[in-house]
């Protein structure tokens, strides 16, 4: 299963972990994410700041 999270803060940092961790997930997706998220927890991705569009594209 492919899986987008999307924000960059703490909070965002645990719930991409706790995905991470589980044999469903295939590919994990954090956008925008953050340096820390990048090390075993997802591909970063940027977005526009003023909305996602279509996120589903990204995964």
């Amino acid at each position: 299963m492919n899986i987008l999270v999307v924000g960059s803060g703490g909070r965002e940092h645990a719930i991409a972990l706790a995905v991470k961790k589980s044999p469903l997930c295939d590919t994990l997706v954090c956008a925008p994410g953050n340096p820390g998220m990048a090390p075993g927890h997802g591909k970063p991705r940027q977005v526009r700041a003023g909305g996602c569009g279509r996120p589903q594209g990204d995964c």
